[in-house]
């Protein structure tokens, strides 16, 4: 390798190392250079206006590959640094590269580290390779939504989508799902735009699962006006052996049993997380138990939460769910925030004061998304009441943003700059100056 970013490797250290660029941008940089035919030196070399025309990217990732340009031996100076450490960079094509990170990244692959002794201190390549892929299990779903704001008609929705906008925005995504043959090719390209791997979206002969809905008043609450099931009501979900060992798993809202199914299929996953409701509470109690005590933690609101566990405190709730088999019980509260209860404790969060009600309809697994896309992102081996405390926020910042437009408009849309944008003004809501 040398020194003037002629290596494409030394060109991903420098990519993977900046703050600015998340693992969604980094992989539209990689993605868009390997699509105009170039290679990453090549894209890097270019002056900012031929870089964002060729490589079709916004102005502000354009402004952020260019950044490196004059790296020089920063690169290589960055090897060097993390080798002393004890601490290597591994590339795509090396022995130990993980096999399914490319295609977990949509094709993009980062470097990884690897290390043969502890480090100390915070001096570590902020590699996005780290990143761990999400896997969600969940429905595809094309809803009809009404609210005061107007009506949106036949627009992408349910639980699995939202989840992975919203995850997608810190880390890959798995989807496992199922459509119709009805499905609108649109709505793939949405999925193609961001880090989600569809490998696990099974067509079956027959329509996609329709909802559609009405709010009135607050809000609070969408009176379902039809159902159609369609090609969810048989579905009994098969995860892709690829996905098996995906170190988060999210099992989005539906009938327990099926959930129980999919917890068999990923058993030894590092970490899993599990949404219910009403419906099942009431009619599937004794599987919605034993779905418990296969998890690491349970997300649901609060009516739920006193529901299953029949305290009216929801502190108490949160405390009899643990003892069921959850280690983190995260119980949302609408407009009023959530609570999040594990061994090491508790935490409160309120909701982002948003003047735009919109349409609600999603905020729940976008917040579940943003959740774990950030204790994914986080890397570590274990997910701590500190990570889950910041995952919080980060889930209430994410939510904020899809309640403010109809349907997956606005997750859509949304970057990580504008995320990490709200989040400070959300911090500075939040923050409880000295006396």
């Amino acid at each position: 390798m040398n020194g003037d970013l002629g290596d494409d490797r030394l060109c991903l250290v420098c990519l993977a190392s900046r703050d600015d660029l998340g693992p969604v941008s980094m992989r539209r940089i990689i993605s868009s250079a390997r699509g105009a035919g170039l290679s990453l030196c090549e894209a890097l070399r270019l002056p900012p206006p031929e870089l964002s025309a060729r490589l079709g990217i916004a102005p502000t990732l354009t402004a952020a590959a260019a950044g490196i340009r004059s790296a020089g031996l920063q690169g290589q100076a960055m090897l060097e640094d993390l080798e002393s450490t004890g601490v290597r960079a591994v590339f795509e094509g090396d022995e130990h590269y993980p096999p399914s990170l490319p295609a977990c990244m949509g094709g993009a692959a980062p470097p990884v580290t690897s290390s043969q002794r502890p480090m100390t201190g915070d001096r570590v390549l902020a590699d996005r390779g780290r990143n761990m892929c999400v896997l969600v299990v969940g429905s595809v779903a094309i809803d009809t939504v009404e609210t005061p704001f107007g009506t949106a008609d036949s627009i992408l929705g349910g639980s699995a989508v939202y989840f992975s906008l919203a995850a997608s925005l810190f880390a890959p995504v798995r989807l496992v799902g199922v459509v119709g043959r009805d499905f609108p090719a649109e709505h793939y390209e949405i999925f193609r735009g961001r880090p989600i791997d569809t490998q696990g979206l099974t067509v079956a002969e027959g329509k996609t699962f329709r909802w559609a809905g009405r709010y009135e008043g607050l809000m609070n609450e969408a009176a379902t006006r039809e159902v159609q099931l369609n090609v969810l009501g048989d579905f009994c979900p098969t995860v892709p052996e690829a996905y098996r060992g995906s170190p988060f798993v999210f099992l989005a809202n539906g009938p327990p049993r099926t959930q129980l199914h999919v917890l068999e299929q990923v058993a030894g996953t590092g970490f899993v997380m599990a949404d219910t409701m009403n419906l099942w509470v009431e009619t599937e109690r004794e599987a919605v138990l034993d779905l418990l005590a296969g998890v690491d933690a349970l997300i649901l609101n609060d009516g739920e939460a006193r529901q299953l566990s029949g305290e009216s405190s929801l502190l108490k709730a949160a405390r009899w769910i643990r003892r069921r088999g959850p280690r983190c019980c995260i119980i949302k509260k609408a407009e009023h925030g959530a609570l999040l209860v594990t061994g090491e404790g508790v935490f409160v969060l309120p909701a982002f004061p948003t003047e735009n009600v919109v349409d609600p309809t999603g905020a729940g697994d976008s917040f579940a998304g943003g959740l774990m896309g950030y204790a994914a992102q986080a890397g570590a081996p274990g997910v701590t009441h500190r990570t889950l405390q910041h995952a919080l926020a980060w889930a209430t910042v994410a939510a904020s943003f899809t309640i403010e437009g109809f349907g997956t408009t606005n997750l859509q849309a949304v970057g990580r700059q504008e995320l990490e944008a709200r989040l400070g003004e959300f911090k500075r809501m939040t923050h409880l100056p000295g006396a």
